[in-house]
């Protein structure tokens, strides 16, 4: 499920862009679905605020990263015409559908949690 789209790259998930965020919300995930199908749904909001933190960071890194990018991309900085090609360029670098579905499952994940065993 694709996250980011960087020009040269194509689309990255979270298993390319950092491998051990990828694995940590795998697991996440599988705990989530083993407190589910044992009905410990008081227990499920654990893993929803870890992986919705470990979005929010790499939300959070993604949004500064391409900040910092075009930041660096002054006219002083780098001189004629290149920061106009690469400010286009750094343009395409954006969230993909993926985010979506992460967070769509959390919110699901936040509202299952709150619901009450008898």
């Amino acid at each position: 499920m694709p996250v980011f789209h960087v020009p040269d790259r194509g689309m990255l998930t979270y298993f390319q862009y950092g491998q051990e965020i990828g694995t940590i919300l795998l697991v996440f995930a599988i705990v989530g679905l083993f407190l589910s199908i044992r009905g410990a749904f008081a227990l499920l909001g654990v893993p929803c605020l870890f992986s919705l933190a470990l979005l929010m960071l790499t939300f959070l890194n993604f949004q500064e990263g391409v900040a910092v990018a075009r930041a660096g991309l002054q006219p002083d900085v780098l001189g004629s015409d290149s920061p106009g090609v690469m400010r286009d360029g750094l343009s395409t670098v954006r969230l993909q559908w993926g985010w979506i579905v992460l967070l769509v499952g959390s919110v699901f994940q936040v509202a299952a949690s709150g619901i009450k065993t008898e």
